[in-house]
């Protein structure tokens, strides 16, 4: 908890230092379960950092680990982390492949099913499969609807321009996603804005 405090502050060295002791501690005392989350933690980590390599190293160590317990949402979560990862150091096919795994082979929370369609709408617009993206961007904004969350409305706006730039311009779509977070009081850190922009 106090690693996630450290995290929703923005101290990144603070949190990576909090959930290294805390994988110390889980592996000391043999709780496999919690190890696998102190990894996918560094994992996520390690995404902010930019440092693809890693992160791909810890969420698989974490998927692993979960998967041997038989622990399915650590499962989902490094699978999660395996997908954001590849999409954003340009591995289209490995991230689509995490996604298209999570969708298919695991039940997925409303939440869940919102993050894994923006993701494939990430994905199919970096491909520019505008109809596919568009398709997704659908879905997803439905599953936003459901959730009834400022934050999941905003997520699903943010990046339209790499499905059609110009329904962007004409609806405004940018200052309305900025407006959830703004209603909110949950700006997007600088590291994920750059992120959800697929850059």
């Amino acid at each position: 908890m106090l690693a996630a405090l450290a995290g929703i502050e923005g101290d990144d060295d603070t949190a990576t230092a909090r959930q290294t002791e805390g994988l110390r501690l889980a592996e000391d005392l043999g709780l496999a379960v919690e190890a696998s989350a102190r990894l996918g933690g560094l994992g996520r980590l390690a995404l902010l950092a930019g440092d693809w390599e890693r992160a791909r190293v810890l969420h698989e160590r974490a998927r692993r680990a979960a998967a041997e317990q038989g622990h399915m949402h650590g499962e989902v979560f490094a699978l999660m982390g395996l997908a954001l990862g590849a999409r954003r150091s340009g591995d289209l096919g490995a991230a689509e492949s995490h996604l298209r795994t999570m969708r298919d082979a695991y039940p997925s929370s409303t939440a869940g099913k919102h993050l894994i369609h923006v993701e494939l709408r990430f994905v199919a617009a970096l491909r520019a499969r505008v109809a596919e993206a568009a398709a997704y961007q659908s879905r997803d904004l439905e599953f936003a609807e459901q959730l009834g969350e400022p934050r999941a409305p905003a997520l699903s706006l943010e990046g339209l321009a790499g499905v059609a730039a110009e329904a962007v311009r004409t609806l405004g779509a940018s200052a309305y996603a900025a407006a959830f977070r703004e209603g909110a009081a949950l700006p997007l850190a600088e590291a994920v804005r750059t992120a959800a922009s697929g850059a």
